[in-house]
């Protein structure tokens, strides 16, 4: 049984990019934008939650 195309193809492939229920990652499928810290409390907060380099750390090498 084939899949009906849902969208466009693409052209290296021939399959459709966007198939129904296909979920990249967790994040992704939230719909939400992310937004730079407002404050330096929230910055704080935000290097708590994720490992983002705050603005006076030097790179990870």
């Amino acid at each position: 049984m084939e899949r009906p195309v849902l969208g466009p193809i693409d052209p290296v492939t021939g399959r459709p990019l966007y198939l129904p229920h296909d979920v990249v990652s967790g994040t992704e499928a939230t719909g939400l934008e992310p937004i730079p810290p407002r404050t330096p409390e929230e910055a704080e907060s935000y290097a708590d939650l994720y490992d983002w380099p705050l603005e006076d750390q030097p790179p990870r090498r």
